[in-house]
């Protein structure tokens, strides 16, 4: 999506456009003058991470609904989302590959964990909670936690979301196997993305909470190459993910 499109949408939105305009202006850019056209903001803050706002602006309030129940802090859902998706950007610009893949990548990343509010808004309604603690020992991971307890998981909710709202066919295949990578290299950084944000960094989740999902290590062989890559992989998520914090706070 070009800067262009996007513009129609901040300008309907004076809250969108006052955040973006807030962010641009902030200690994290410093920009030498103050900005006020958010066509210059747009300039400041990248392309990415207008579309990234305008995306989890729009989501703000379904994502509310996945917090303490999936283990996450406040906003914590949205914050690991939107980390997710420019990790995986990022790994792919790392990898040499094409700004449609990392489109695709950062629209899949977004949108991976939506399931988790609406599962979160059933466990409400019937009381229930899901006991970190009692993760299958044959399977561990909070996916399998939820398919153990509920007998389907949040990607199979989010795939079913994103085909409700019309997402492309290759978005929707990267949301279904984010935890469970078939051997392709798209769905290998997704999952490896989810993982460093939430695993490694714990971008928007609280300190007691389990792994999502343990490694693939076939997706980390077909990604990472060298030690090198990994670190150079991890240094990429830990910004990713401090970005991510500081735009939630100026977002909600």
């Amino acid at each position: 999506m070009s800067f262009e499109q996007l513009r129609p949408v901040l300008d309907s939105s004076d809250d969108l456009r006052s955040r973006v305009l807030a962010l641009s202006n902030s200690a994290k850019f410093s920009p030498a003058n103050p900005i006020h056209d958010v066509r210059h903001a747009g300039v400041i803050l990248g392309q990415r991470r207008v579309l990234g706002l305008t995306l989890a602006h729009s989501l703000s309030k379904t994502f509310q609904n996945g917090m303490s129940v999936h283990g996450h802090t406040q906003s914590g859902l949205m914050t690991h989302s939107l980390a997710t998706a420019t990790t995986a950007w990022v790994i792919a610009d790392m990898l040499g590959l094409s700004n449609e893949e990392g489109g695709t990548l950062y629209v899949a990343g977004i949108f991976h964990d939506v399931g988790k509010a609406v599962l979160a808004q059933y466990l409400r309604l019937f009381n229930c909670a899901l006991d970190f603690q009692a993760t299958p020992v044959v399977a561990p991971g909070l996916a399998n936690l939820e398919h153990d307890r509920l007998g389907m998981d949040h990607a199979e909710i989010s795939t079913m979301l994103g085909r409700h709202w019309g997402l492309s066919d290759a978005v929707l295949d990267l949301i279904e196997h984010h935890h469970e990578p078939r051997g392709d290299l798209l769905q290998s950084i997704l999952h490896l993305s989810d993982y460093l944000t939430s695993s490694v960094v714990g971008a928007g989740f609280r300190q007691d909470c389990p792994t999502e999902t343990p490694i693939d290590a076939r997706s980390l062989e077909l990604v990472i190459q060298n030690p090198d890559q990994f670190i150079a992989a991890e240094q990429l998520a830990f910004r990713e993910c401090a970005l991510a914090v500081s735009t939630m706070e100026l977002l909600l």
